[in-house]
């Protein structure tokens, strides 16, 4: 049976919502307190649980249903600082007070904090991150030896049958694949953004603003390169099957920012596996609406921190069969495939044939941001990260 991961996002509603609706089909739920001293891997400042409190209600009501809260630790850029013995014992006091708490499963990013949390608290659940991009059985194999008790594997193996199918004749651990999250193949900026994210979600000394420069070069390269939406790693609804039948039951659906209506929906929509159109609705990465602050958008492209309906056009997403994809016989060099290609000439509908003028504005915005009166505005403005809706 198919099991999901469901990404927390503050609203006691979502919980009570989805265990009503779906609770045969949730494996576990994740998140943290938002802003705490060690980093979640996400820049939240609203809308987000903020009291231990809070938390310990979600807690007390996932625990009485057998079902896990797994508390994120995603910040991959501690500079050495988890060697030193002060950090290690304001971690371990930290990890101590989740325990306390009801916490039964901690996700981790950092390969050192895996066997030192293991060797401490034996009995806790370590869930080893997407960012620590395990890619391979060796990759894995290291991580295990280390201590984990279930991974979430790298983007780049989505596609990789091969390697997923060596994987799983290997292990029974229990392995999670994220499948609405329109990952760009062997994405160059991903660890700049996620360093980025971990080290805006903990609490610091020098307060800095949120820009996701990285989200902005994923969106336009798809529009410069369409093809890169279907040579990136996410599984359409209806080629979940096809994980199914090689021993992939997992899945761990994104966003920690989305409303419980964006959420809800892509449970849904996942569950049936039947939806082929309008797929950009529950890929994370796009999100179809915004939170964000209206001052950053409004205004003219010369003028605007970040002017996102005039940078970010999002063209309709269609399901292309091709069952080569999805078999071990497909390579995972792009320069010798041209599928993806073919694939986004039939499955994708640009509003208005507006690409290229969102190209040029991409252009144009971009030849301003590292200029001095541009990083000045930031520094005062009030960008904050995007949710979606």
């Amino acid at each position: 049976m198919i099991k999901f991961a469901l990404p927390y996002n503050g609203d006691m509603d979502f919980i009570d919502q989805s265990l009503y609706m779906y609770g045969n089909y949730i494996e576990s739920y994740f998140g943290n307190l938002g802003i705490d001293d060690f980093g979640g891997g996400r820049a939240q400042t609203q809308n987000i649980v903020k009291q231990e409190n809070e938390l310990k209600a979600i807690l007390d009501k996932l625990n009485a249903a057998g079902i896990d809260f797994n508390y994120v630790i995603n910040n991959n850029g501690l500079m050495n600082e988890e060697f030193t013995e002060k950090y290690q014992e304001r971690y371990l006091r930290f990890i101590n007070k989740l325990v306390d708490l009801g916490i039964r499963k901690v996700t981790l990013s950092n390969p050192y904090l895996i066997q030192y949390t293991k060797q401490k608290l034996p009995a806790l659940k370590i869930s080893a991150s997407v960012n620590l991009k395990t890619r391979s059985w060796e990759e894995l194999e290291y991580l295990i030896q280390l201590g984990i008790d279930e991974a979430t594997l790298h983007y780049d193996l989505i596609k990789n049958f091969a390697e997923l199918i060596r994987i799983r004749s290997k292990t029974d651990l229990l392995l999670k694949l994220i499948p609405n999250d329109l990952y760009i193949s062997n994405c160059p900026w991903q660890k700049g953004h996620t360093r980025m994210q971990g080290s805006h979600s903990k609490h610091k000394e020098t307060k800095t603003p949120y820009f996701s420069y990285y989200r902005n070069k994923c969106v336009n390269i798809r529009n410069l390169r369409p093809e890169e939406i279907y040579s990136g790693k996410w599984i359409a609804p209806a080629d979940i099957p096809k994980y199914m039948e090689i021993g992939y039951k997992n899945f761990k659906l994104l966003d920690r920012l989305a409303t419980t209506e964006w959420i809800m929906k892509s449970i849904e929509i996942y569950i049936e596996q039947s939806r082929t159109t309008h797929l950009e609705e529950i890929l994370g990465t796009y999100g179809s609406k915004s939170n964000i602050h209206a001052t950053i958008s409004d205004g003219p492209l010369e003028q605007a921190l970040y002017p996102r309906d005039q940078l970010e056009l999002i063209p309709e997403i269609s399901q292309v069969e091709n069952k080569l994809w999805y078999s071990a016989a497909h390579t995972d060099n792009c320069m010798h495939c041209t599928l993806c290609r073919h694939a986004a000439d039939q499955g994708l509908i640009y509003p208005e044939d507006k690409r290229e003028q969102y190209i040029e504005n991409n252009r144009r915005w971009q030849s301003r941001i590292t200029k001095l009166p541009y990083i000045k505005e930031l520094n005062f403005g009030e960008v904050q990260r995007i949710e979606y809706k």
